[in-house]
């Protein structure tokens, strides 16, 4: 709702600039007629209607208008092309939980969840995605989905605790890559790092070392009982006290 809520809101600033400019080029038309009209009838001299038509001008600001208009309607249509993005992610998120795996592009889903989580990476980290070749993956889309996006969200997370009020950003780094029989997908930040007796309580139900309001410690368990128990893969992480921390999701191909 907050990344469709961006566009639109530009969507319509620039249909409102657009109304508002045509009814000025409405109005001038008129005007302009009215003039050609009394020239032609005798009614108006040259003079005259050289006068009125550069009041014209002036009274509905032509030039403003035709310089800004072409504009507005290009902004206007990025923005619709934006909406149309981030609904088609959605979709793509968005995946019919069954119980039976499906097949899935690994690659279209992180691209799809990058889209969605882009409102809380925005604001304090650059994303830099390296994304391999690799085989369709069968698993559980809509888990696999969630687990992706339950971890650029702690990197955003974390990566904000660090540069709030620094005017410094960091960096999220995606990467996915396959071996001979597992694909494997690594989200990596540029936070403070996890310190070393909490590494083992990270996954349990309702931990969290964030802030009151921040965590609910639901996180990291829901990406571990998915990859792990519903998968039979792996999540590894790697941390170092003000460097950051980087989680590497190996899933088997064979979706065993």
């Amino acid at each position: 709702a907050h990344e469709i809520n961006t566009p639109v809101q530009f969507v319509s600033d620039s249909c409102r600039f657009l109304g508002e400019g045509v009814e000025q080029l409405t109005g001038a038309l008129d005007d302009y007629r009215r003039i050609v009209s009394e020239l032609g009838g005798g009614k108006l001299a040259a003079a005259d209607a050289i006068v009125q038509t550069s009041r014209i001008d002036a009274e509905h600001d032509l030039t403003y208008l035709r310089d800004n208009l072409a504009s507005s309607a290009v902004l206007a249509l990025d923005g619709l092309a934006r909406i149309a993005n981030i609904v088609a992610a959605t979709k793509e998120f968005a995946y019919p939980h069954r119980k039976d795996k499906a097949l899935i592009d690994v690659n279209k889903a992180v691209e799809s969840t990058l889209v969605l989580s882009n409102s809380q990476t925005k604001y304090v980290a650059d994303v830099a995605v390296d994304l391999g070749t690799l085989p369709p993956l069968l698993c559980h889309p809509g888990e696999l989905n969630q687990v992706i996006l339950n971890l650029i969200v702690n990197a955003a997370q974390a990566i904000g605790s660090v540069v709030k009020d620094t005017g410094t950003r960091g960096l999220i780094r995606i990467k996915t890559w396959a071996s001979a029989d597992a694909v494997r997908i690594s989200i990596g930040d540029t936070g403070n790092g996890i310190p070393a007796d909490l590494l083992d309580k990270i996954f349990e139900p309702f931990f969290t070392s964030k802030p009151v309001g921040l965590g609910t410690g639901q996180g990291l368990a829901i990406c571990r009982s998915s990859i792990v128990d519903k998968h039979g893969g792996t999540i590894d992480v790697r941390t170092e006290l003000g460097i950051g921390t980087t989680f590497t999701i190996c899933l088997p191909t064979s979706g065993a």
